[in-house]
């Protein structure tokens, strides 16, 4: 079995799928160890062409062709395709840290875990780079998962953490399908579900600024529908599988609440009538649970949503 499957979702990505793989290359692996699946995802430019120049140098890179159906199910495609014992979401106007999946690996391996996550930079088009600052007391603690959303203020992107593939298999762990936000759904449900998770207080992967990006897309009415869709899903896994008044409960129904007020920031009438959100089994959000900026938002929505929008368009 291969160490690692590092799975690239491409669309519309000429540009900047060659840097990718270009970082996907130089690891302390070696070619035997791991594979590169690449997912066109019916990508209408030149990126399938890129990525064939470097299939042609580099055995261990696997392309998949599919009909688009949007970055999740491009995902979900790769793991489907993937053999390694560990999978690695890397969006392909990104990059990684030259040298890094042997180490992660080797760790995960050495600790039996079934997630561990690390650091990240923003990276801008001037090449600058500004590191991000994740909160966590203790580096390279094993976690369950419960305790590990509670305590650690990881941002809810997919691509920053390796995960044992038979993990997510097991747990019938994959991404949202036809939804924005995909990553607010998949990585709360998967962190938690995880019976031993770390952290590496290492940057190593670069998030890079792109105009044209998903998510600096203006697409609010979409954004609207599917952040309360997130919102759903995140409730219906915390009602099966977490107990009322845990650590871990109150993680995921800030999380839940989070993705309301993100909903209600992006709301326009053509997504749905305002009175939707009062009809959710979450809402009205339980201030108790919440703190600072969120607490105060969560208090007026309950109050009025209509007053709510008022005051976000004024201080917007």
């Amino acid at each position: 079995m291969k160490k690692l499957s590092i799975i690239i979702p491409v669309y519309n990505v000429e540009k900047y799928v060659g840097r990718c793989l270009d970082s996907c290359l130089t690891q302390g692996l070696s070619s035997d160890d791991y594979e590169i699946i690449v997912v066109n995802d019916g990508s209408p430019d030149n990126a399938v062409a890129v990525v064939e120049k470097y299939r042609r140098h580099h055995s261990h890179i696997r392309l998949v062709n599919r009909v688009n159906g949007g970055l999740s199910a491009a995902r979900n495609t790769g793991l489907d395709e993937a053999e390694g014992e560990y999978v690695w979401f890397v969006d392909s106007d990104d990059r990684i840290e030259e040298h890094c999946a042997g180490m992660l690996v080797e760790q995960a391996r050495k600790d039996r875990l079934d997630v561990l996550c690390f650091n990240l930079k923003i990276e801008y088009p001037d090449g600058m780079t500004k590191d991000f600052y994740v909160h966590c007391d203790s580096n390279r603690t094993i976690y369950s998962g419960q305790d590990f959303i509670s305590s650690v203020s990881m941002p809810p992107a997919a691509w920053i953490a390796l995960y044992r593939r038979d993990f997510l298999i097991s747990n019938n762990l994959r991404f949202y399908e036809g939804i924005l936000h995909e990553d607010q759904e998949f990585t709360p449900r998967t962190y938690c579900l995880a019976e031993r998770i770390a952290y590496v207080d290492c940057p190593l992967y670069y998030y890079y600024q792109r105009e044209g990006g998903i998510m600096k897309s203006n697409r609010n009415t979409q954004r609207c529908r599917d952040l309360l869709a997130v919102a759903d899903s995140l409730y219906a896994f915390t009602v099966e599988h977490l107990e009322k008044l845990t650590p871990g409960y109150i993680s995921m129904m800030q999380r839940i609440y989070f993705c309301v007020t993100q909903s209600l920031a992006y709301y326009t009438k053509e997504a749905m009538p305002l009175s939707e959100y009062r009809r959710k089994p979450y809402f009205p959000m339980k201030t108790s649970i919440l703190t600072g900026t969120m607490k105060r938002k969560a208090m007026l929505a309950n109050v009025s949503l209509r007053i709510y929008r008022l005051v976000y368009k004024i201080l917007k």
